[in-house]
């Protein structure tokens, strides 16, 4: 009989540990799909973020690119703007010769 209540006992003992595996069991798998999950959800922010870099890239690039236009645009203006000047310097030697010669024209005339 000390035997078979041993053995009962060890039965019993063995059915609790049983017991006890299968809830940690459950427990682990619980925690394992959750651990999936949240890892999944991260990969789709990770994901998203690269696009958002890639986006970030490419809109600095264009702000770049815009930059780079203004910038010869800007210098073609000034060249245009040194152009123009010349020329008006150009042309106001021009009337002032003008303006010279008619003086003399008119002090002939008047000498005359």
């Amino acid at each position: 009989k000390k035997d078979v209540a041993r053995l009962g006992e060890s039965l019993n003992d063995y059915m609790k540990r049983l017991s006890d595996c299968d809830r940690e069991k459950a427990n682990l798998k619980a925690r394992l799909q959750a651990a999936e999950s949240n890892m999944v959800l991260r990969e789709e922010q990770v994901n998203d973020l690269k696009d958002l870099v890639a986006d970030l890239r490419q809109q600095r690039d264009a702000q770049l690119n815009q930059v780079d236009d203004l910038t010869t645009l800007s210098q073609s203006a000034s060249d245009n703007i040194k152009e123009t000047l010349s020329q008006l310097q150009t042309k106001d030697k021009y009337i002032q010769m003008l303006q010279a010669a008619k003086t003399r024209a008119d002090s002939i005339n008047l000498a005359l």
